[in-house]
This record gives structure tokens, sequence and C-alpha cells, in this order.
């Protein structure tokens, strides 16, 4: 470690050269952005490597990096338990009939979806989003083929029903 303290453009241009140097090199982005960082953690002295433990153990401690797995771990269980099934034949009962009825039975199906996930109250916007598309997503893909419709529009009527 030298025992010069960089300034806030040198920081930058170092960690922005040797991310784009990465990219250009086809490192994978997530590894690029580690490996960017490496340089500074050696050069600059205010930094430790206790202290990139220590930022990176409470990033990782959170409720909703936790809720997530648990969330598709209950969308396997209803489509292995089969109520995913019951569920699209109860939504295509009741709005199938009507003229755009994919669409119709997707927000059904979204509904009745909301309300056997649940999820904390605290939670913000953004992570109810997330646990959305965890959970509804493998909840959707097993009964698509059910509903005799095209999987192309089936993406666009899912990214619909969760904003």
């Amino acid at each position: 470690m030298t025992g010069i303290a960089l300034t806030a453009g040198a920081a930058a241009a170092i960690l922005f050269g040797g991310f784009f140097l990465l990219i250009i090199l086809r490192v994978p982005v997530a590894f690029a952005l580690g490996l960017s960082c490496l340089p500074i953690l050696l050069i600059e002295p205010r930094l430790s490597p206790m202290t990139l433990f220590n930022e990176t153990f409470k990033a990782y401690n959170s409720f909703i990096l936790l809720a997530v797995p648990f969330f598709l771990l209950t969308a396997n269980l209803m489509n292995i338990g089969g109520i995913t099934d019951r569920l699209v034949r109860l939504s295509r009962t009741m709005v199938g009939h009507f003229p755009g009825s994919l669409a119709q039975i997707n927000v059904v199906l979204s509904v009745f979806f909301a309300g056997i996930r649940g999820g904390p109250k605290h939670l913000d916007r953004y992570s109810e989003f997330l646990s959305g598309v965890s959970a509804s997503g493998g909840l959707s893909t097993g009964p698509r083929g059910t509903v005799g419709n095209p999987v192309h529009g089936h993406a666009a009527l899912f990214s619909m029903r969760l904003s």
C-alpha cells in the first residue's frame, strides 16, 4: 500500500477504465464490476479488506434478498400441488368468455396470487414488484400451454400484469 490518497477523479478514472477494459476483453459484467474495484482497494490507504467485507455483508443482509427464494419456493410448491392449474381454471371460468380473455385471465390470476402471496406491508414498491416477478414467473410458466394461446404474447401480458 502506498501512503498517497487518490483524488476522486483519479479513482473514477481507474474504476471506469478498468471496468471498460474488462468489458472490451469480454469479461462478464458481474466479474468486471468486482475486478475493477480491486486496484482501488490495493492503492487507496484508507480502504482495508475488512471494510470491503463489512460493506458486502451489510449489502447482502437484507430481508428482500431473503424473501425472493421463498417466493420462488411457494410458486414451485403451488405448481407441484396443482393449485396453479385450479387457479387458472377458475380465472378462465370467470372471465374466459369475454373478448381478449387471455389478458383478463392473466390479471384475475394475478389478483388471486397477490392474495396468496401476501407479503409484509413495509416492503417498498420495487421489492413488491421483485417478489411478484419471482413468484408469479414460476406460477405463469406451468399453465401457459393449457390456455391455448401463443407463447409470444404471454410475456407482454405478464409484464403488464405486474406493473
